[in-house]
């Protein structure tokens, strides 16, 4: 029976006979003779106002205690206080600021549950969500509040009928919906009790009256009332039935989850089967090709020596004109070469003259530390003489390393 701060879309006052509907985001007001006549209304969130014709009221003390506890004691004086049983009853209570002995002075409303559940079925057929239930006198007394009626009449018109509030010394003493015809007779009764104060909207008193700038929900301006006629027996229907709808959906969650699951398992195992014969394809792939490249390199590896040959013989390690360089530069002063002879596959010849024999064991040893050459000789050095002077004639042999001779192709012999 708390409010619940859900801002609703419409405010739905409601009587058998006839319906206001206010738009809240628009401010529009619609009329007529029931909820599903009005255009705009499906789908919306509403707070419910019962008509006077439905809701019954009584002024009570009540103890100052947390709202449920009071709510507590309440429901066991309502057995004393309406003439219906308490089980069909649903009700609540605003409590005003007059405090007594007794406790504070509280405004008790109590509405027939079958009255209740009709408009909320009404409702549900039309896809109206019910945030709220509140009596309608619930908004004339606020209303009065604003405007300082301590006693005095409220009348308000409602379709073809008039609504009608008489205070007294600042409670609401009668609440009550009438017809056309009757109109002039019940104010006169309230004017008895509440005094001849007259505010109106939508309806004429001879001028007797003051005139209210709108109807009384519009005056109450936005603020909630707090407090909800909702039954306890539709509130646990309500209850459960969210809590039904919270496990199916829940259950086709899990049911989705398991069978998107089975799905991405099953997928990943053939996706895991297809790697599987990829990875096994690619081994033996690998394998395949390592064992060609064995295969090439054990080749290889006999042809390497022969290759090697083959380039030394048609590519020496060293050139004519290098040999013959260096054979050269190792010539020692005193010494002449008169000629230098060199082949492929053959000793180095070299021939010439000295002033002294040291000077032609001199360049023979030079020639022997060369790593260019090996086997080094001298073939002959023997005196004679050059117009008239004395010199050493000499002859030197030596191999340059890697002047291997030109193979040549065998030649098959004829049978």
């Amino acid at each position: 029976m708390n409010q619940k701060p859900t801002r609703p879309n419409l405010i739905i006052e409601w009587d058998r006979e006839w319906t206001r509907v206010h738009f809240v985001d628009s401010a529009q007001i619609k009329e007529g003779t029931g909820i599903g006549s009005i255009e705009g209304v499906g789908g919306k969130t509403a707070v419910v106002v019962l008509s006077r014709r439905l809701v019954m009221h009584r002024s009570m003390a009540l103890p100052e205690s947390a709202r449920n506890d009071t709510l507590v004691v309440l429901k066991q004086k309502l057995g004393d206080v309406f003439p219906i049983p308490i089980s069909d009853l649903a009700f609540d209570f605003l409590p005003s600021p007059v405090r007594s002995n007794d406790g504070r002075l509280s405004d008790v409303f109590a509405a027939k549950t079958s009255d209740v559940g009709e408009v909320l079925a009404i409702c549900d057929g039309l896809g109206i969500t019910v945030l709220q239930i509140v009596p309608a006198q619930a908004y004339a007394l606020r209303v009065a509040q604003e405007q300082a009626l301590s006693s005095g009449i409220i009348a308000e018109r409602f379709g073809d009928l008039v609504n009608l509030d008489g205070f007294k010394e600042g409670s609401l003493a009668v609440s009550k919906t009438v017809t056309l015809d009757r109109l002039d007779d019940e104010v006169a009764r309230l004017t008895a009790v509440s005094g001849p104060k007259l505010l109106a909207h939508g309806i004429e008193f001879k001028g007797t009256e003051q005139k209210l700038g709108g109807n009384l929900i519009s005056l109450a301006g936005s603020a909630a009332i707090p407090m909800d006629l909702e039954p306890d027996e539709y509130r646990r229907e309500k209850l459960e039935k969210k809590r039904k709808i919270a496990h199916r959906q829940a259950f086709v969650l899990f049911a989705g989850g398991f069978c998107v699951a089975a799905m991405v398992g099953n997928e990943l195992l053939l996706k895991q089967q297809d790697f599987a014969k990829l990875e096994k394809k690619e081994r033996n792939l690998t394998n395949q090709v390592k064992l060609g490249l064995d295969i090439e390199s054990g080749k290889l590896s006999k042809v390497g020596p022969k290759a090697k040959q083959l380039k030394l013989a048609f590519a020496p390690a060293q050139k004519i004109s290098d040999v013959t360089k260096v054979a050269t530069q190792l010539i020692p002063k005193g010494v002449w070469l008169t000629a230098l002879n060199l082949e492929r596959g053959k000793l180095l010849q070299l021939r010439g003259s000295a002033k002294t024999s040291d000077s032609v064991a001199q360049y023979v040893g030079s020639l022997s530390k060369q790593s260019r050459f090996r086997d080094v000789r001298l073939v002959f050095a023997n005196a004679g003489e050059i117009e008239g002077e004395k010199v050493i004639l000499f002859n030197i042999t030596a191999f340059p390393v890697g002047n291997l001779p030109v193979l040549e192709a065998s030649k098959k012999k004829k049978k």
